[in-house]
């Protein structure tokens, strides 16, 4: 069984991030009692974050300085041709949005060219594609998994690429002393959402101590709720992105114990997801905040000390939230063909273990032509 674990983790299919990705109610608790007996896929989603009640130092140059130095963050290249055009871009608490807010890049090459931009606060994948499917959301980071999913259920959506390393993000953290390794959550009441990301990481981390779900008493929460609720000892012990955990600690003065984390458990996927019809209709903006998210995640690389604070004051947090973040979780395109292969292989990873009904063909799921025209190789 150990066997066929480590061989999803070097295809890159145990996919991990910052928040929860999951599949519709009636298939999630399917998959649970499925991956009790079977090896469970290891999927965490980004970073879950609350609205911002506003951009911090939101300019509206597109030219941002470096140590007096000038970046090339200038001119994308691309001609806007669309009209009368709004899109609404859907965002977990991704550190690019800060960024990009920061400098003001979608004022100076969407807004200003005629194109309404809206932004919605989103705590999970499956929330994300339950708006995807009813037309409110054009774009959009989740976790492989929800996307492949909504796929399979008709959602309308393709993947275009994919960014964030998480593969240590997500954690088991506990303030009980006795717990000390994942064997001593048995019994033991441990958070989780069921369906997530984290919750596969669960029931990944019990298999390989020789556990499963019946085990552990699971409490079902949502991802904000979980943190606070093993500080307040509703739960032994819970699971989600560093991120979470990291807020709560930060605010209240407390240091929780992580028990286990994801290290060496593979590439974290995190497509960026669109709505097809909107793709079709609207490519030259589609382009554009591809671009945009490229620059973002260039600027976090080059600029770290800046970029925390930035990232800090957007969230209205202390800096050692983000410095903290970044330590587990990379900001970076995975490689278009490894892109391809990989989720090519999630999606037999999920069909084979009855985590979807319906077989995604990657062919038109995957457009890959974006990332291309950006500049990704």
């Amino acid at each position: 069984m150990k066997k066929r674990v480590l061989s999803i983790l070097s295809a890159g299919l145990l996919l991990l991030s910052a928040t929860a990705c999951g599949t519709n109610a009636d298939s999630v608790q399917a998959a649970g009692a499925q991956a009790a007996g079977t090896d469970p896929a290891v999927i965490a989603e980004p970073a879950n974050e609350t609205t911002p009640a506003a951009a911090t130092e939101d300019t509206n140059s597109a030219a941002p300085e470096t140590a007096g130095e000038a970046v090339p963050y200038q001119d994308t290249g691309i001609e806007i041709t669309s009209t009368d055009t709004k899109v609404i871009i859907g965002d977990q608490g991704y550190y690019v949005t800060p960024i990009i807010e920061h400098f003001g890049w979608y004022d100076t090459f969407l807004r200003d060219k005629g194109i309404e931009v809206e932004q919605a606060t989103f705590n999970s994948g499956p929330e994300m594609i339950e708006t995807f499917t009813a037309g409110g959301l054009d774009w959009g980071v989740m976790g492989l998994q929800p996307a492949v999913s909504g796929a399979a259920n008709e959602a309308g959506v393709q993947v275009l690429a994919s960014f964030v390393d998480q593969s240590r993000a997500t954690v088991l953290a506990t303030l009980d002393d006795s717990i000390k390794t994942v064997s001593d959550l048995k019994g033991k009441r441990v958070g989780a959402k069921i369906g997530s990301s984290e919750y596969a990481f669960l029931l990944w981390a019990l298999q390989e101590e020789g556990l499963s779900a019946a085990d552990v008493d699971i409490i079902n929460l949502d991802i904000p709720a979980i943190a606070p609720a093993v500080e307040s000892g509703e739960v032994d012990a819970g699971t989600t992105n560093i991120n979470n955990f990291t807020r709560v600690a930060s605010a209240d003065g407390i240091t929780f114990n992580y028990i286990k984390d994801a290290v060496g458990s593979g590439t974290a996927l995190q497509p960026i997801v669109v709505r097809t019809e909107f793709a079709q209709a609207h490519p030259d903006v589609v382009e554009t905040i591809l671009t945009l998210y490229k620059w973002g995640i260039d600027w976090i690389a080059e600029n770290h000390d800046e970029a925390v604070q930035i990232i800090a004051d957007y969230y209205g947090t202390g800096v050692d939230v983000p410095e903290t973040v970044l330590t587990y979780q990379t900001y970076g395109f995975a490689p278009l063909q490894e892109f391809l292969d990989s989720t090519e292989n999630y999606i037999t990873f999920l069909y084979d273990g009855g985590y979807i009904s319906t077989r995604v063909e990657t062919d038109g799921f995957v457009d890959l032509s974006y990332g291309k025209a950006v500049g990704l190789e």
